[in-house]
C-alpha cells in the first residue's frame, strides 16, 4: 500500500458519508474469471434484465386488460342506457302526437261551442 492509497480512501468515506445517493453495487471481480466466464455472466444479467423487462411488460397488460374490461362495461353500460333511453324518447312521442290530437280535438270543440254561444246570443 502507498501513502497515498489511505488518503483516497478515506476521501472515499467522507464522499460517501455526505453523498445520499445509494452505493454502486459491488460488481464481481472480473480478474479470476476466464473469457466463457464472462461471457456468462454477461448474459446472466442479460437475462435478469429481460426477465426484469418480461415481467414489467406482464404487469402493464394486465393493467390495460383490467382497463379494457372495465371500459368493456362502461360501453355495455352506455348501450344498455342509450337503448332505455330510445325506447322512453318513443313512448314519449307517442304520448305527445296524442296529447296533440287530444288538444286539437278540444279546440275544435271550444270553437264549436263559441259559435253556438255566439249564435244563441244574436
Amino acid at each position: 500500500m502507498t501513502k497515498e492509497e489511505p488518503e483516497q480512501r478515506k476521501t472515499a468515506s467522507q464522499n460517501q458519508q455526505h453523498d445520499d445517493s445509494p452505493a454502486p453495487p459491488a460488481i464481481p471481480p472480473h480478474q479470476n474469471l476466464g473469457e466463457d466466464g464472462i461471457k456468462i455472466l454477461e448474459l446472466s444479467k442479460k437475462l435478469e434484465s429481460l426477465e426484469l423487462d418480461a415481467r414489467k411488460a406482464k404487469d402493464r397488460l394486465e393493467e390495460s386488460n383490467g382497463q379494457k374490461e372495465a371500459l368493456e362495461r362502461d360501453v355495455s353500460t352506455l348501450k344498455s342506457d342509450n337503448e332505455r333511453m330510445r325506447t322512453n324518447n318513443e313512448a314519449l312521442m307517442t304520448e305527445k302526437w296524442e296529447l296533440s290530437a287530444a288538444n286539437t280535438e278540444l279546440k275544435n270543440r271550444l270553437q264549436q261551442s263559441m259559435a253556438m254561444s255566439y249564435m244563441q246570443v244574436i
